[in-house]
């Protein structure tokens, strides 16, 4: 499970990454699915891991064990992916039935969360330097093709090629004629391109 935030004073969304099933047992719930931030939040925002062999041994909000019941687990192990000093989600270990944690599970499993943390950061940088790039590329074409426009027709089909190729039916610029007052007198259409 993944923590989203686009604004770092709005709340984050909990949305499932990824999940595995051992075929025996109810489904995980579906991949890109959200859950409630109020009332998994208490459970997965921790800093370091935690084993519950028994969610009802758990001092936990009504609302967050009725969740868990809901989605018949029994024992739950949270594991924070931590990167950066910022949390970036949990892997889960859920277990239907009562599952006691061993001294080799409590072992193993933060060493590999960490790795997984470290690469879901590398994976997140990497797509924001991607998306960055292309915004670069998209400004440099923009700024070339304003530089080499002859005309107003020319500034049209820059627009409608890079600007707006998805977003537009139709791109018009209009010339308008002020008076020394500002007002304006009359107004002319300069160029004018549809989306073919």
């Amino acid at each position: 499970m993944l923590f989203e935030q686009s604004d770092p004073l709005s709340t984050p969304l909990l949305r499932i990454a990824a999940t595995w099933h051992s075929g025996r047992g109810p489904l995980p719930p579906i991949i890109g699915s959200e859950l409630d931030y109020t009332i998994y939040n208490p459970l997965l925002s921790i800093e370091t891991p935690a084993f519950h062999n028994d969610i009802y041994d758990l001092a936990i909000l009504p609302a967050t064990r009725s969740a868990l019941e809901e989605m018949k687990v029994r024992s739950i192990a949270v594991l924070p992916l931590w990167a950066a000093r910022k949390q970036l989600g949990a892997l889960l270990f859920l277990s239907e039935g009562l599952h006691f944690f061993t001294i080799r599970e409590m072992r193993t499993f933060p060493p590999l969360v960490d790795q997984m943390a470290t690469a879901i950061e590398n994976m997140r940088l990497f797509e924001q330097t991607q998306a960055a790039l292309a915004e670069t590329e998209l400004y440099y074409r923009i700024s070339s093709g304003i530089a080499q426009a002859g005309d107003a027709t020319d500034l049209v089909d820059l627009v409608m090629t890079e600007i707006l190729p998805a977003r537009a039916e139709r791109v018009t610029i209009i010339q308008i004629y002020n008076d020394q007052k500002g007002n304006p007198l009359e107004f002319e259409v300069v160029a004018s391109a549809s989306v073919k």
